[in-house]
């Protein structure tokens, strides 16, 4: 089994789930079996919590492989920018000299 689709399969989803549904499933079995919301089973709880974060995280993330998104198109990376040209310092005039005063 792919790895994709057992992630899929932690979130009650198929194969043709796009990025709005794999969230809009994250967030509904997130509530649902959050440790704080089930006092009375935490330990179960807490794991599969555990394995619906790891399923979100994994489907969501830009290193796992997933379908292309129909609606964005592919981004080219941006051409690097010429550094800026050295300039010196700008030189200071020297400071005015101070006569003693007569006394």
């Amino acid at each position: 089994m792919a790895a994709r689709t057992k992630h899929l399969k932690v979130l009650g989803l198929d194969e043709k789930a796009d990025e709005a549904t794999i969230k809009k499933a994250f967030k509904k079995l997130a509530l649902l079996y959050h440790p704080d919301r089930n006092s009375n089973n935490v330990e179960e709880a807490t794991e599969r919590f555990k394995q619906i974060n790891e399923a979100h995280t994994y489907l969501t993330s830009a290193a796992a492989p997933s379908q292309p998104r129909a609606n964005t198109p592919p981004t080219e990376p941006e051409p690097a920018r010429p550094a800026p040209p050295a300039t010196p310092e700008p030189s200071r005039p020297p400071p005015p000299a101070t006569q003693p005063e007569p006394k």
